[in-house]
Order: structure tokens, then sequence, then C-alpha cells
């Protein structure tokens, strides 16, 4: 029973990894942008989502790793500690480059 509540909150994680993501995309798509504390808490998510996947961990552990990612991220960019916010910027950066290929940023200049 409990390994299929695991694989519930599991579920609920990946939502959350591909609903961020996708709104990364429609973001950038319609040139309003996103913080990047949303693109580290998506980063995250995917890592969480699929290193769970991945390796045989008890699933249930999902329940203190999303909420501490969550504000991790957040304290990440906002206060950025030396050597770590570094780091993870730049992994951010290059997961919000596969998970933006293909969006065109509409051109700012010819818009009445």
């Amino acid at each position: 029973m409990w390994q299929i509540i695991g694989w519930i909150i599991w579920g609920i994680l990946a939502f959350f990894a591909v609903s961020f993501a996708f709104g990364c995309r429609s973001y950038t798509k319609s040139g309003q942008g996103f913080q990047w504390a949303t693109g580290v808490q998506t980063f995250f998510f995917w890592a969480i989502a699929i290193s769970f996947l991945v390796f045989g961990w008890n699933k249930l552990h999902i329940l203190w790793m999303t909420p501490v990612a969550f504000f991790a991220a957040q304290f990440l960019v906002l206060v950025g500690i030396p050597i770590l916010s570094p780091i993870v910027l730049f992994a951010t950066r290059m997961f919000l480059f596969v998970v933006l290929f293909g969006v065109k940023k509409p051109n700012v200049d010819n818009v009445a």
C-alpha cells in the first residue's frame, strides 16, 4: 500500500515538473519572461522526479524533498551562496536551454 502511495506522490511531482516547464515555455513564448527562482524550482522538480524514477529510493521521501527544493531554489537565487548558487544557476541555464529549445521570443520592436 505504501508503494502505491509513493507512486501517487511521484506522479504529482512529475505533474508539477511538467507544468512548471510548460509554464516557463509559455511565459517565454509570450515575451513575459519568468523569475530565476521558478527556473531553479523547475530544474529541482525534474531532478527529483528523475532521480526517484532511476534509483530505487522510497518515494515517500519526496514529501520532504519537494518543499525543501522549493524554498531552497528561492534562497539560492535571492541570497546567493558564493559557490553553490553559481553552480545551480549554471545547471539551470543548461536545463532551460533544453526546455526552451525551439521557442521563439516575440519581436518587441514591431508591437504597435
